[in-house]
C-alpha cells in the first residue's frame, strides 16, 4: 500500500472516497500541512475537480479547518 507523504499508513483522521450508506457530500476539513494535491490523492480525485466543486481559483490557497466537498461522492 502506498502512502503519501507526511501521513501514517493506517491514518484514521479522516475517512477518504464514498462511505456505503451516507447520504450527502464527503467534506474533507484541511488539516496542518495538507496540499490539494494531497487530498486530491487521498479521495483518487483530480486537484482541478476538487477546486471547481469549491470554487477555488488557486490550489495553493487552502487553510486548516477549511471545508472542502470531494466531488464524485455527492
Amino acid at each position: 500500500m502506498a502512502t503519501m507523504p507526511g501521513f501514517a499508513t493506517g491514518d484514521i483522521g479522516f475517512m477518504p472516497g464514498v462511505i456505503p450508506g451516507l447520504r450527502g457530500p464527503v467534506v474533507h476539513f484541511v488539516r496542518p500541512g495538507e496540499s490539494l494535491h494531497q487530498i486530491a490523492w487521498l479521495y483518487h480525485t483530480a486537484v482541478r475537480a476538487i477546486m471547481r466543486a469549491n470554487r477555488l481559483r488557486n490550489p495553493n490557497l487552502i487553510f486548516p479547518g477549511q471545508r472542502l466537498l470531494i466531488p464524485g461522492t455527492f
